[in-house]
């Protein structure tokens, strides 16, 4: 329960360290821990943070730090973690580092020669075209989906800091899966096949050695651990628009384990709204689970028994294997579940499950 306060150009330190907000003691994420943010553009920072106050705006920002060690790599991975939301939205300030550089000048230029502010007001109703354009960015440019604000801090901190992408969907999930992933037990589960939600962290892909199919191997990622997950040619062919890093899925699959790891054979990868809308149509339907020893005689009982309740619900007749495992046989026809059909079905060793 202690607060993790995101990194922050006028707050952080090199490092992580103790900071306190609002009475309460919070971790401050230093800015050493940002990808391509390197310890001389850190230094840069800090000195003229330390000697001349804190940044007002980005456009003070660029000003004031050395933009040939403080580059464009280092100022876009410092927007997209967040280190600069005091600034503006971080589309908006991507976008107007972009425009600069598409009109063929750099940005060290852009400030130098006084060529207009990037959010400042007074220089920004000059009529350069330039300007205009970083004006329009400003004042019309929407911030980007959430998923995508969280994808760029998985990308440069290592981790989700705003918000885990699976909060909104994990009452969901928890309706869906087996079991969250850290709470696998290889005993219990091992050679069974389970469901399981997450989040792509990772994806590998590969092709088989004798066919040269198309494959992939997965990191699935929930807010309590992370699992392997094999995808052969046959699953990948059928899902291969949904993984992508980012993307949340459920898995179903076979538990293979050993000693050290546990691993997922899928067998299919769905939208956790695919997996629910699935859900809905096996309930809204009516199945008759039939006894292993029927006949002929039996089953023209029982159909004759449907078809006397007609309906609109799809309807499956449950037979019973040797080897336990149950196969379902559609009927050409719907019925209705009422408490006489039930009654009739009992009556001849059958029930509506």
């Amino acid at each position: 329960k202690i607060k993790v306060l995101p990194p922050d150009v006028n707050d952080s330190k090199v490092g992580f360290a103790i900071e306190k907000i609002n009475g309460s003691e919070g971790i401050r994420f230093g800015l050493s821990a940002i990808k391509n943010v390197g310890k001389a553009a850190i230094e840069v920072i800090i000195t003229e943070r330390k000697s001349k106050g804190n940044f007002k705006s980005l456009d003070d920002f660029v000003r004031r730090v050395n933009l040939r060690i403080v580059n464009r790599k280092t100022l876009e991975s410092l927007i997209k973690a967040g280190a600069m939301d005091k600034f503006g939205n971080r589309n908006a300030m991507l976008r107007i580092l972009s425009e600069i550089k598409s009109a063929g000048t750099s940005l060290s230029k852009t400030i130098s020669t006084g060529q207009g502010s990037l959010f400042g007001e007074e220089e920004l109703n000059k009529q350069d075209s330039q300007n205009s354009s970083i004006t329009k960015i400003r004042q019309t440019m929407p911030e980007v989906p959430k998923e995508e604000l969280l994808s760029w801090e998985r990308e440069l901190l290592g981790l989700y800091l705003t918000e885990h992408p699976l909060a909104k969907v994990e009452e969901r999930l928890s309706k869906l899966t087996t079991s969250k992933i850290a709470d696998l037990d290889h005993f219990q589960y091992a050679g069974k096949t389970i469901s399981l939600g997450g989040i792509i962290s990772t994806i590998r892909k590969t092709f088989t050695k004798i066919k040269q199919e198309e494959m992939c191997f997965l990191k699935l990622q929930d807010r309590t651990s992370s699992v392997e997950v094999i995808v052969f040619p046959r699953v990948y062919s059928q899902a291969k628009s949904l993984l992508l890093p980012d993307q949340i899925v459920l898995v179903t699959g076979k538990l293979e384990s050993d000693d050290q790891s546990l691993t997922i054979i899928a067998e299919n990868i769905k939208t956790v709204e695919d997996a629910e809308e699935k859900i809905l149509a096996e309930e809204a339907a009516l199945e008759v689970a039939i006894p292993k020893n029927a006949d002929r005689i039996l089953l023209s009982k029982i159909y004759k028994i449907l078809r006397n309740s007609p309906g609109d619900l799809p309807t499956f007749l449950v037979l019973p294997s040797e080897n336990g495992d149950a196969k379902k046989m559609p009927l050409p026809f719907g019925t209705q579940k009422t408490g006489e059909l039930e009654s009739d079905l009992k009556n001849i060793g059958c029930r509506i499950l």
